[in-house]
């Protein structure tokens, strides 16, 4: 069998070694370190961690029971933190792992992306917009939907602007869980101060 198709899992249990299990043939291709599985250890099902691919075969060994995972959740360089640090004070590395997670990774819920408030250009309003309104729904509707955590922080409008706009009917805000485009996320404020020359420079 090949050393792709068996994985090393540390649960997070106050337990001291890892664990082989078989992948199955619908996982081998997905499955990465520092993904988190579930597998049954003893009567019970339990999450873990895997932190290795390989592993010496045996006809006992069973399979993961299921990925939680796509991507992984820990980078390398922190697994091995945890790995010394659990070698170093003495205790069990699955605890180590469960505490670099955030809480609600810990019991096996997926991941999830943060919730985006977006403000969308509809147009049309039932109120004649002020100036300072005119202004944000020129920028605006070109890019049809912005985050509002960028037309506030980014942009320099006040909330109620949006809320007054949203109340005129020329905008909704609608909330939807994933990321903010890197487009926006690195939007530069137009306030911020000029460059010096020797900035410039550099």
């Amino acid at each position: 069998m090949s050393k792709m198709t068996l994985c090393k899992v540390v649960f997070f249990l106050p337990l001291t070694q890892a664990y082989t299990y078989k992948v199955p043939s619908s996982l081998v291709s997905r499955i990465q370190v520092g993904a988190r599985v579930v597998a049954s250890l003893g009567s019970r099902r339990h999450w873990g961690m895997v932190v290795a691919l390989g592993g010496e075969d045996r006809e006992d060994l069973k399979e993961v029971e299921g990925l939680l995972d796509d991507e992984p959740l820990l980078p390398p360089s922190l697994l091995d933190l945890t790995r010394w640090a659990s070698r170093y004070y003495l205790e069990p590395w699955g605890l180590y792992l469960k505490a670099a997670l955030p809480p609600s990774l810990r019991q096996g819920k997926a991941p999830s992306l943060p919730k985006v408030k977006w403000v969308v250009w509809r147009g049309g309003g039932k109120c004649e917009p002020t100036s300072r309104q005119r202004e944000l729904l020129g920028r605006l509707e070109p890019l049809g939907r912005v985050p509002l955590k960028v037309i506030i922080s980014e942009w320099g409008f006040r909330n109620d602007v949006v809320v007054r706009l949203a109340a005129g009917g020329w905008v909704t805000l609608e909330e939807v869980e994933e990321e903010i485009p890197l487009s926006f996320a690195l939007a530069p404020r137009e306030d911020s101060l000029p460059l010096t020359q020797e900035q410039k420079k550099a």
